[in-house]
C-alpha cells in the first residue's frame, strides 16, 4: 500500500529530521494497524484457557454434566482457534512486510552514503559508522519488524499482566506478593544481561566490516588475479585467525563471563517463587478457602502473570538494547551534510575559473598535497596538466570540482567562491572522467545516459559521441547494444568489457552529459598511442566551446591545448604554450623529448 504522507523539502532535509517510525508508518501503515491488533489478540488468548481450565475442572471436582464439559471445550476450541489463527495471519504479513521494511530502510541508507560529502567517504571512522547504521536497522534488532514486535509485545504482556492481576487480587492478595518479588529481582538480572549483551553486540558489529571485506570484497572476480598468481590466499585468509581470536577469545569469552552470575540467580528465583505459589495455593485448597478449579485458575494466572512481568521487562530490556542499536542507523541517518551554499550555478553562458593561492592537505595529513596555487582558466580554453606521479594534478581536479574544499586560499567560479554555490548544483558544471572511474553493473545505456530505460533520442545521441571515439561499432556488435548488462553479477549473459572499452564508456559518459567544463584525467591510460591520438582528435572537435582540461603523462593530448600546466611536488613550476614550454627547456621540455625519444 502506498503511503499518504507527504514530506516536503529536499532528501537532505528530510534526512535531516529523519524518525524511524513515521517514516516506516507512511511506508506501510497497515502494518501498524494489523499489529496492534495482534497484541490485543495475544493479550486475551491466555484468558480463554484461564478461564476453560477452571471451568472444566470445577464441573469435574462438581456436577460432571458430561454435556456441559464438552460444549466448554468446544467454545474454548473456537476461540482458541479464532485468536490464533488470527495472530497467525498477521504473523505471515508481517515476515513479508519484513523483507519490504529491509529493503526500503537498506534504500533510504544507500541514498544518505550517495549524498555524503567525498571528503567523508574516505574516513575509516565514517565506514564504521555505515556499517553499524546497516547492522542497527536489520542485522542486530531484526529492522523495523522486530523492534515493532518488541514494542507491541511489551504491550501484549502489560494488557495481560493487568488482568491476571485483578484475577489474583480478587481472590488472594498475598499470591502477588509471592510471585511479583521474585520475579522483578529476575527482570533486573535481566537488565544486567542485556547490559552485557549491548557491548557484546557493539563490539561484534565493529569487526563486521573487517570480517565483510576478507570474505566477500577480496572475493570479487577483480582480486581474483593478483591472489592467485601471488598465492596469497592462504596470507589473507590468516589474517581471519586475528578477527576470529578477538572476537572469540575476547568479546564472547567476556559476554559470556559477565552473563554467568546473573543467569545462575535468575534460575534460582525462578525456582523459588514457582515452589512458593504452590505451597500457598495449596495450603488454601486444603484449608477449604479455595475450590479446586479456583486452585488451577490461580495458579495458572500466577504462572502467566509472572511470565508477563518477565517478558514485559525481558522485552523492555530487547528494546533498549534495539534502540541503542537502530540509534545508529537513525544518527546516522540525521547526520547533517553539507549541501555548500544557496547560490545556484548556472549552467549556460561563459565560465571562468580561478585559484587564488590555494593549498591543501588531505585529513588526518601533515603535508600539503598542493601549495599556494594560482591560476585562472578562461571559458572555452584547452588546458593541459601534466607532471610526474603524486605531483598534485588529481587533487587540483577534485578541488575544482568541489570534491574537497581548499585549506587555505579560495577557488572562485564565475567570480563567486566555490564553497557558496550549491554542492549539487556546482557539480552539475563538470563532466569528468577520473583516472580510477568506474561503470555500473547495469545496462550499457543506463551506464552512459545515468537513467533507466533511455529513450530513442538518448540512444540516438549516445551512438553520435560513440562514434567520435571508436566505440560504436563496439556497442553495435553487442548482444543487445546499448541494452547489454554490464558484467555478470546480475546477468549470466553480462559482458566484460576491456579497459580501453571500460574507457570510451567512460569518455562518451562524460561529454553525454554536456556540462560545460570538461575534465579528462588520464582517461586513455589503457589506449596504445595511436588510439589515444585518434580520441583526443576527435574528442577535442566534440567538445567545440566548451572549457576542456586534460591530464596525462602522454604528451599527445598537450600540443593541441592553449596552454600547459606543469605540477611537481604539489605546486605549479611552468606555464605556456607547448612551443613557449620547449624553448624554455624546463621540466615539460624534457618530459616531452624523454617520450619523444621513446616512441622514436
Amino acid at each position: 500500500m502506498k503511503s499518504s504522507c507527504k514530506k516536503n523539502g529536499s532528501p537532505r532535509e528530510k534526512r535531516a529530521r529523519f524518525h524511524l517510525f513515521w517514516e516506516a508508518f507512511c511506508y506501510r501503515p497497515w502494518f501498524f494497524v494489523l499489529y496492534v491488533i495482534r497484541a490485543l489478540l495475544m493479550a486475551v488468548l491466555p484468558f480463554s484457557g484461564i478461564l476453560a481450565v477452571k471451568l472444566l475442572v470445577d464441573e469435574l471436582s462438581g456436577g460432571r454434566d458430561i454435556e456441559k464439559m464438552v460444549r466448554i471445550a468446544i467454545v474454548y476450541c473456537i476461540a482458541a482457534f479464532v485468536l490464533n489463527g488470527g495472530i497467525a495471519v498477521i504473523r505471515l504479513l508481517g515476515d513479508r512486510w519484513s523483507d519490504s521494511f529491509n529493503r526500503y530502510f537498506d534504500r533510504l541508507l544507500c541514498e544518505k552514503c550517495m549524498l555524503l560529502d567525498y571528503e567523508a567517504l574516505e574516513s575509516p571512522e565514517l565506514l564504521g559508522r555505515v556499517e553499524k547504521a546497516k547492522n542497527g536497522i536489520n542485522a542486530s534488532t531484526g529492522g523495523i519488524r522486530g523492534v515493532t514486535d518488541t514494542l507491541l509485545g511489551m504491550i501484549s504482556d502489560l494488557l495481560m499482566v493487568g488482568g491476571v492481576v485483578s484475577i489474583i487480587a480478587a481472590n488472594t492478595p498475598w499470591l502477588l506478593v509471592i510471585v511479583l518479588l521474585p520475579t522483578l529481582l529476575c527482570a533486573v538480572l535481566a537488565g544486567k544481561i542485556n547490559k552485557v549483551n549491548i557491548a557484546a553486540q557493539r563490539k561484534g558489529s565493529e569487526l563486521q566490516r573487517i570480517y565483510r571485506y576478507i570474505f566477500t570484497d577480496l572475493t570479487e572476480p577483480r582480486y581474483a588475479k593478483d591472489i592467485q598468481l601471488y598465492d596469497a590466499g592462504g596470507f589473507i585468509a590468516g589474517k581471519t585467525g586475528d578477527y576470529k581470536k578477538e572476537y572469540v577469545n575476547g568479546v564472547l569469552k567476556k559476554q559470556a563471563k559477565d552473563r554467568s552470575v546473573p543467569v545462575l540467580l535468575s534460575g534460582l528465583l525462578d525456582i523459588l517463587y514457582r515452589m512458593g505459589g504452590y505451597i500457598y495455593l495449596g495450603v488454601l485448597l486444603v484449608m477449604g478457602a479455595l475450590t479446586l478449579g479456583n486452585f488451577t485458575m490461580l495458579a495458572t494466572s500466577a504462572q502467566t502473570m509472572s511470565e508477563g512481568v518477565r517478558g514485559f521487562i525481558t522485552k523492555l530490556q530487547t528494546y533498549a538494547v534495539q534502540r541503542e542499536l537502530m540509534r545508529d542507523y537513525t544518527d546516522f541517518m540525521r547526520m547533517p551534510l553539507s549541501q555548500g551554499g544557496e547560490r545556484q550555478a548556472q549552467l549556460d553562458g561563459e565560465h571562468t575559473v580561478e585559484f587564488c593561492d590555494v593549498s591543501f592537505k588531505y585529513p588526518r595529513s601533515d603535508s600539503y598535497s598542493l601549495q599556494h596555487c594560482s591560476l585562472t582558466i578562461k571559458s572555452g580554453e584547452r588546458l593541459a596538466i601534466v607532471g610526474v606521479n603524486g605531483a598534485g594534478k588529481t587533487t587540483f581536479i577534485k578541488l575544482l570540482c568541489g570534491l574537497y574544499a581548499p585549506t587555505e586560499g579560495t577557488i572562485l567560479i564565475d567570480g563567486i567562491d566555490i564553497r557558496d554555490y550549491d554542492k549539487r548544483s556546482l557539480y552539475e558544471l563538470f563532466s569528468v572522467v577520473f583516472q580510477d572511474f568506474n561503470v555500473i553493473a547495469y545496462e550499457i545505456g543506463e551506464n552512459i545516459a545515468i537513467k533507466s530505460e533511455p529513450d530513442e533520442a538518448d540512444r540516438r545521441h549516445i551512438f553520435e559521441i560513440a562514434d567520435t571515439v571508436n566505440f560504436s561499432e563496439k556497442l553495435r556488435s553487442l548482444p543487445k547494444e546499448l541494452d547489454t548488462v554490464l558484467f555478470k553479477i546480475f546477468d549470466d549473459n553480462g559482458v566484460e568489457l576491456s579497459g580501453g572499452e571500460r574507457q570510451k564508456l567512460a569518455i562518451v559518459r562524460a561529454i553525454y552529459k554536456d556540462a560545460p567544463i570538461v575534465i579528462l584525467d588520464e582517461p586513455t591510460a589503457a589506449l596504445d598511442p595511436i588510439a589515444e591520438n585518434e580520441v583526443y582528435t576527435n574528442f577535442d572537435k566534440l567538445v567545440g566551446k566548451k572549457t576542456a582540461i586534460y591530464i596525462s603523462h602522454r604528451m599527445s593530448s598537450t600540443r593541441f591545448c592553449d596552454r600547459i600546466v606543469v605540477f611537481e611536488d604539489g605546486a605549479i613550476v611552468e606555464i605556456g604554450s607547448h612551443d613557449e614550454l620547449m624553448k624554455n627547456g624546463g621540466i615539460y621540455a624534457r618530459m616531452f623529448s624523454a617520450q619523444a625519444n621513446f616512441y622514436n
